[in-house]
């Protein structure tokens, strides 16, 4: 009997372990999955910078340095998707990696969104690659395309 219970009270502790393993290497092999490079994209508004799917990702002018203002508009974020970081995003061949960071957003987002230059980035989920909405106005401020410096692409 002693037996058998030494045995069901080592299954006990062990299973918490074996759960968490679990769960971590599931975690991990799917985060892989969704690394991203920052590139550029020659395009006919100029070079700008663009997700590894070739989303172009644009600033809105209505943000404070560091600090997303879309996600306090009513709608906005629904339109102009922050860009989550992934934990091991790179910069691809004229990007610079020292602009690359990342700020928090409300914690109803669940994540962070990824800054270039002190700008948060945003992909337009209704055209992801179309270059007809860089400089366009909505939500009060202009979207611009993103340059390697930094600087707004209108």
């Amino acid at each position: 009997m002693k037996r058998k219970f030494g045995l069901v009270i080592g299954i006990v502790l062990m299973a918490p372990g074996a759960v968490a393993l679990a769960g971590t290497h599931g975690r991990h092999s799917a985060h892989q999955a969704v690394f991203f490079t920052l590139n550029l994209k020659k395009t006919a508004v100029g070079k700008i910078l663009v997700n590894t799917s070739g989303s172009i990702l644009y600033e809105f002018t209505g943000d404070d340095p560091k600090k997303d203002m879309c996600v306090k508009i009513n709608g906005c974020a629904s339109v102009w998707m922050p860009l989550p970081p992934t934990g091991h995003d790179t910069a691809g061949p004229g990007v610079k990696a020292s602009l690359i960071s990342s700020i928090a957003l409300p914690k109803s987002f669940g994540y962070r969104q990824v800054t270039y230059a002190r700008h948060p980035l945003y992909i337009f989920l209704s055209s992801p690659t179309s270059t007809s909405y860089v400089g366009k106005r909505e939500y009060g401020h202009n979207w611009d395309a993103v340059s390697s410096t930094g600087k707004p692409v209108k």
